[in-house]
């Protein structure tokens, strides 16, 4: 009877991936041809569009993948524990345990789990112009704007119904 149900289960699954393909293949718009350019944002390309691409990511997405895996096989434990002695159920835990264990290792071997920064390209220098009026800027320092109405030096406005006090000097 478990025999026949497995079988049963393993067949509707391999049903479903095939009907799953038939349907994505009749439903499937064609293709369209491939540009010439390898961008297509109306602008020229300048470079190569073949550069290093880095996965900041991918230790996490195999660490994912991993775990996901894991509850998968776990879950079959989980509806027959109550059956298993300590002995089998140790042996289990163990079992399941060995997977993670070897990709956190693998992952501190490889100094994956360290935490990163995305990798910038160095910025390039101003040019002369722009560096010349960036240093007249830098050389004027912190002094209030000109277009506030009451400057960081000005004495504050006199109080309505006070009169003003003449200063000598």
């Amino acid at each position: 009877m478990e025999l026949g149900v497995f079988l049963l289960y393993v067949t509707l699954a391999a049903g479903v991936v095939v009907g799953g393909l038939l349907v994505g293949r009749v439903l499937r718009h064609a293709a369209p041809a491939p540009s010439p350019e390898p961008y297509e944002c109306g602008e020229t390309p300048a470079g190569s569009p073949y550069v290093p691409f880095r996965w900041p990511y991918l230790p996490l997405v195999a660490l994912l993948v991993v775990l996901e895996a894991e509850i998968v096989l776990a879950l079959p434990w989980v509806w027959v524990y109550r059956t298993l002695t300590r002995e089998l159920l140790w042996l289990e835990l163990t079992v399941l345990a060995l997977p993670l264990v070897g990709v956190y290792g693998y992952m501190l071997w490889r100094d994956w789990l360290k935490p990163t920064l995305p990798h910038r390209p160095p910025q390039p220098s101003l040019p002369a112009p722009y560096q010349a009026l960036n240093a007249y800027l830098a050389s004027l320092g912190p002094k209030p704007s000109s277009y506030s109405s009451h400057p960081a030096e000005a004495e504050p406005p006199p109080s309505p119904g006070v009169p003003a006090v003449p200063q000598s000097g």
